[in-house]
């Protein structure tokens, strides 16, 4: 387990993330269920709103997520990985 977050923390260490800061937090999620809307991430996330749309910001920045309507329910946003790794596909498998 510490070798997978070890390289999980230098995967997105490339791309200027902390994996245990509020990005880290999100991104882990969408990892492990795939796309999520906003009100499930923020929870997810443990931080305050204003915290959480400002790290979302910054993923979106970097170009590691994106925001797009839900079509189940076009009030909403669902937000998505825009790409995982090679490196991450690769820990992926071996667990």
């Amino acid at each position: 387990m510490q070798k997978l977050l070890e390289n999980f923390s230098n995967e997105f260490g490339r791309s200027g993330v902390e994996v245990f800061t509020i990005e880290g937090r999100i991104i882990i999620h969408l990892l492990n269920n795939g796309s999520s809307r906003i009100k499930e991430l923020l929870h997810a996330s443990g931080s305050s709103y204003r915290g959480f749309y400002l790290a979302i910001e910054r993923l979106k920045a970097k170009g590691l997520v994106t925001a797009d309507i839900d079509p189940n329910d076009r009030r909403a946003r669902l937000i998505r990985l825009n790409e995982i790794p090679e490196q991450l596909r690769m820990m992926e498998t071996e667990c």
